[in-house]
């Protein structure tokens, strides 16, 4: 049975009663929620080694669709863990939109300048290159990512 809308509690409510309190319209419950439960969005933000600004933009985006989506959240009881992946799809959604995955010849191993000098070493440079180019192509899309992640100079931290 939920409480009156801003009746003060004397014990920490648990998550359920919260998220009940928050459907029936308690700005209190909603504020508690938010209190309780931010240091988690923060958490699982910094995790994911996003920067500062990128972090703000996931504990916003987060809470809103924690907002838009509470009615629908069929066990209240498990709202921690439904927070945690809530945070967690939007950090990683937030490193997708940040452009954070280093492309094919863009400071990877295949740009750097080879000892070989001349023209020669030139050709055999492009012809490599070629090939090498070649054979990633052949790989799944997430494979061809994470070459190119770990050929990037200087190395994603």
């Amino acid at each position: 049975m939920p409480r009156t809308c801003d009746a003060p509690r004397t014990a920490p409510a648990s998550p359920a009663e919260l998220v009940a309190d928050c459907l029936a319209g308690s700005q209190r419950a909603w504020a508690a929620l938010v209190e309780q439960y931010s240091p988690l969005v923060w958490t699982v933000a910094r995790s994911h080694r996003l920067d500062p600004a990128d972090c703000e933009e996931v504990y916003q985006l987060t809470w809103l669709r924690v907002y838009q989506s509470l009615a629908r959240l069929h066990s209240p009881q498990r709202f921690p863990a439904w927070i945690t992946t809530c945070a967690r799809r939007e950090s990683l959604r937030q490193y997708q939109r940040a452009g954070r995955y280093v492309p094919i010849g863009d400071g990877s191993v295949l740009d750097r300048p080879t000892a070989e000098h001349g023209p020669e070493g030139a050709l055999l440079s492009r012809e490599r290159r070629s090939e090498v180019l070649v054979a990633l192509s052949g790989l799944p899309t997430r494979d061809r990512a994470l070459l190119s992640l770990l050929s990037a100079d200087p190395a994603p931290g």
